[in-house]
């Protein structure tokens, strides 16, 4: 059981189940998958370990002012929720708050206000690295306005040797709307990404890249997938929706030779650098699957000799040109990891007629909440 005063206070209740016990949750999670898949081998579900300080990003709202920001979370009617010290994040990100209060100081950055539309800072996203303990710090501004502020203002907290931040950058997002991040990126520090070790995993993130939010759960989920893989024994992995290649980088490490295709060009920069950085056959293609044609995968195919694909789409679950490629590419197994079993489920019924969902297996990537990770393999039916 986590001990938060938010949640006792009533403050708080984005962690919905918090009010069960661990085992509750876990078997009410658990229960979920094997109605969602009744034929399916269902592994024991992997619980979180150490829940407290488990979140290695946090994505915090700011309002208020410059001397006296508040900082929190958004709730359903969009009033921030002060919340600067979460049992649930990074130790790391809790002790840097007194920190942030005087950057935002000593930078003189105003705080947005969405009712007038007015103001400068309106999230700050914070990244811990528990592996290298060190600190992403990504500042998302409406403008510029504020830039030359920020970078003066780095130049003297970078001159602290015992200072936690690696890697500082600024996001603009000059929409007036509930979108976190915008299109723009602006580096501070000279260090870009933040190194994040996972067992022998040396993965790199910049501050627009995809990242897993549960530093033991992830830890377990690439392990799991490694697995697996070693015992399917494919030739070939191409990663769909590959982020920054943990599963391709996974696979690589197990002497598959893996391909990976993102539309994000941050998060596949992130996986290359890892890649040359460890010496791995993995290869990373900026690539949107709306844009493919219908050789692609066949020229695909021929050039890598897939075997295997290994998807881990957003929360909607396979587009339709991912659920094209993988039917071109008709490979004997798919390993699919979901951060919704509901969309989980409904691809795995649109890819019935070749492929069964044969073992799945739920990570607690979000305790205290109905929210989970799921992975699943798929093995083609005839």
């Amino acid at each position: 059981m986590l001990n938060c005063h938010y949640f006792q206070s009533g403050q708080c209740r984005s962690c919905s189940l918090l009010s069960l016990s661990d085992q509750e949750v876990i078997q009410q999670k658990q229960q979920r998958l094997a109605e969602l898949f009744p034929r399916a081998e269902l592994l024991p579900f992997a619980e979180c370990g150490q829940p407290a300080h488990s979140r290695i990003r946090a994505k915090l709202a700011i309002s208020g002012s410059v001397l006296n920001p508040s900082i929190g979370f958004f709730d359903q009617a969009r009033t921030l929720v002060p919340i600067d010290d979460c049992p649930l994040h990074h130790s790391l990100i809790t002790s840097w708050i007194p920190s942030l209060r005087r950057f935002i100081e000593q930078a003189q950055l105003t705080p947005y206000d969405p009712e007038t539309n007015r103001g400068e800072l309106k999230f700050v996203v914070l990244t811990a690295s528990p592996s290298h303990q060190k600190l992403m710090v990504q500042w998302v501004l409406r403008s510029k306005e504020s830039v030359d502020r920020i970078r003066r203002a780095w130049k003297q907290v970078s001159n602290e040797q015992d200072s936690s931040v690696a890697v500082m950058s600024i996001n603009i997002q000059p929409l007036h709307s509930s979108q976190i991040q915008g299109e723009v990126d602006l580096p501070v520090s000279e260090n870009t990404a933040l190194s994040v070790r996972y067992g022998d995993l040396e993965m790199s993130y910049e501050s627009g890249a995809f990242i897993q939010t549960n530093y033991e759960i992830a830890s377990r989920l690439y392990e799991t997938a490694g697995q697996w893989l070693t015992e399917i024994a494919p030739t070939g992995v191409l990663d769909l929706y590959c982020g920054s290649g943990a599963f391709a980088l996974t696979a690589a490490r197990n002497g598959v030779k893996s391909f990976g295709i993102d539309s994000s060009e941050t998060s596949t920069r992130c996986a290359r650098n890892a890649a040359t950085a460890a010496g791995l056959d993995a290869e990373f293609e900026c690539l949107s699957l709306q844009k493919i044609s219908p050789e692609y995968g066949t020229d695909l195919k021929n050039k890598w000799s897939f075997d295997t694909v290994v998807c881990n789409p957003p929360r909607r679950g396979l587009d339709r040109p991912g659920l094209e490629l993988i039917r071109r590419l008709d490979v004997p197994h798919i390993v699919y990891s979901s951060c919704d079993p509901e969309t989980l489920q409904r691809d795995c019924w649109r890819l019935q007629d070749r492929w069964e969902a044969v073992r799945i297996q739920g990570f607690d990537m979000f305790p205290f909440t109905p929210h989970m990770e799921a992975l699943c393999l798929l093995r083609r039916n005839r």
